[in-house]
């Protein structure tokens, strides 16, 4: 069971995306859930995440809706 999720909302973070979620993998909690969720970014953000494969929630945006909905996302 999950102990708790980390949600990371981004756009256009091509040039730190990967050390972001490098960080929330590294955190020392065994049952921890990452979502990340792509704003729609028009740079290779989507991509870089898409390598992370299953150790990652990958939320993919067709189109920009901004910060408060990708915070506020959740799909079971």
């Amino acid at each position: 069971m999950t102990q708790f999720s980390l949600i990371i909302a981004c756009y256009k973070q091509e040039q730190f995306i990967r050390e972001t979620v490098d960080s929330a993998l590294a955190l020392p909690y065994p049952d921890k859930e990452i979502i990340v969720v792509d704003d729609a970014s028009p740079d290779r953000t989507a991509q870089i995440l898409e390598e992370y494969g299953d150790k990652i929630r990958l939320i993919k945006h067709e189109k920009n809706l901004g910060a408060n909905v990708g915070r506020n996302e959740f799909r079971a």
